[in-house]
């Protein structure tokens, strides 16, 4: 073997071990999502205080910094609690508190696969006791058709935007009201976060259009999100302060990536003075 091939041989290595973490970290928080959907809003509070990793904030800061009160929902106090907590904290505090803990996650040898349709981690051998708690499979919609996705977002009507996680949250809320678990928020890649990944092959990023210098930050972006997912879709906020030849230029060079683009209108929300 020559000096090339051992180098190469050694790139490629490196590469499968670099994915083999992602899918591993991906599959890990997946499975603490599986646990915390279990589990009543209360239960996730007080795992929280638990194990003293507080409260998601209820404030959002705008591009500007100033801060707004915004209204906690259960998705809030899942993200902070899977974001802060390790899978075993959440795995005792379910078995303590006698929460269904499904049978794969207490099995070390086993290699931890999720199910996206439902959360749930399928065993080999199912006992009547763990077929007793398993869920009815949910009807889903078919994927076949990535035009019926990208025509139920032109669908969504924001309420004002505060930010782009505000943005992020109503969008998801939107999407999920139809396809369920297989949305999912803050993808990780190899190349980053993408904001929203729908059964795990269709990508969206999504951007608040209020300068340009946005916009040009974002074709790199999708340029290295475009190698991870076939279908990428840039979804952005027009919120009326870019003019539309502007956007459209930004349109045209994403369709040149083979990346598609939608616009939906929207009010970025005036961020409240601090108070002094």
């Amino acid at each position: 073997m020559g000096l090339f091939d051992k180098v190469s041989g050694g790139i490629i290595k490196g590469v499968q071990n670099i994915n083999d973490e992602i899918k591993r970290r991906q599959e890990i928080k997946e499975a603490k999502y599986c646990l915390l959907e279990r589990m009543t809003i209360y239960d996730i509070k007080k795992l929280n205080r638990v194990y003293g990793v507080g409260q998601p904030s209820g404030y959002e800061e705008d591009f500007n910094g100033n801060r707004t009160r915004i209204t906690l929902n259960r998705d809030d106090y899942v993200d902070h609690a899977a974001e802060n907590l390790t899978l075993d904290q959440i795995k005792d505090f379910s078995e303590k508190n006698k929460k269904r803990t499904p049978a794969s996650i207490n099995e070390p040898k086993e290699k931890i696969v999720v199910n996206p349709l439902k959360y749930e981690l399928p065993v080999k051998e199912e006992t009547s006791a763990q077929s007793a708690f398993k869920p009815k499979p949910a009807t889903q919609p078919s994927f076949s058709d990535y035009d019926d996705i990208l025509k139920y977002i032109t669908e969504f009507k924001p309420e004002d935007i505060s930010s782009e996680k505000d943005f992020q949250k109503q969008l998801t809320i939107h999407l999920r009201t139809k396809y369920k678990e297989k949305v999912e928020r803050e993808f990780a890649t190899p190349r980053g976060k993408i904001d929203i990944v729908i059964d795990k092959r269709f990508a969206f990023e999504l951007k608040i259009a209020d300068n340009k210098g946005v916009l040009r930050n974002l074709k790199g972006q999708v340029h290295d999100y475009k190698k991870e997912f076939k279908s990428t879709t840039v979804i952005l906020l027009d919120v009326s302060k870019l003019s539309d030849a502007i956007i459209n230029e930004f349109v045209v060079d994403c369709q040149n990536m083979g990346v598609k683009t939608l616009k939906i209108k929207g009010v970025l929300k005036k961020a409240k003075p601090k108070s002094k």
